[in-house]
């Protein structure tokens, strides 16, 4: 037996961004905070934008003078210029994936901005914590293989990405608008 599945589309991937630019994978990180108090220093990225999915343990992420308790499953959106940092919650620590975005600007939007309020800063990604954990794990492995042709595979992985996190950031908006 087969299955054959139609994929709709709706116009090109660059259209969603400004100038039909696709961003790049700048760095990743996979990284395990330890419970000891400290915390990164205060720090803000003036050309990336990161984003972050807390996989283990909790944390505290304060970002532009807004403080998130976050939870597994929680994804949370440094915009370019967003002073923050990071530290774990719990005695068991925080484990988290983080990648780092160069060149994200998606169309009417300024520079390095995914999160538009402070509401969209950290987000719950419910049901779709799987799919984001496996595109985080999918971005380790290609950057721990060392292949030729890494950049295109991570970007590509990130524009799956970005795509899954603007589906949470229009879910959020969703349920706005129902309540009001």
């Amino acid at each position: 037996m087969m299955q054959i599945y139609a994929i709709p589309h709706r116009g090109e991937l660059s259209d969603l961004y400004e100038d039909g630019k696709l961003p790049r994978m700048a760095y990743f990180a996979h990284s395990v905070l330890r419970a000891d108090g400290r915390s990164r220093s205060m720090h803000q990225h003036a050309n990336v934008t990161e984003l972050a999915l807390i996989c283990k343990g909790e944390g505290l992420h304060c970002v532009d003078a807004h403080t998130y308790h976050t939870h597994p499953g929680d994804f949370i959106i440094y915009n370019q210029n967003s002073l923050h940092d990071e530290r774990a919650a719990v005695p068991e620590g925080m484990e988290m994936f983080c990648c780092g975005i160069a060149g994200l600007q998606l169309k009417g939007q300024p520079p390095g901005r995914l999160a538009l309020t402070p509401g969209e800063v950290c987000l719950s990604s419910g049901e779709t914590f799987p799919k984001l954990r496996l595109v985080m794990e999918w971005m380790e492995q290609a950057v721990q293989s060392g292949q030729p042709d890494i950049g295109r595979i991570t970007d590509g992985l990130l524009c799956s990405l970005l795509a899954l996190v603007r589906g949470l950031l229009h879910e959020r908006v969703a349920v706005a608008v129902d309540r009001s």
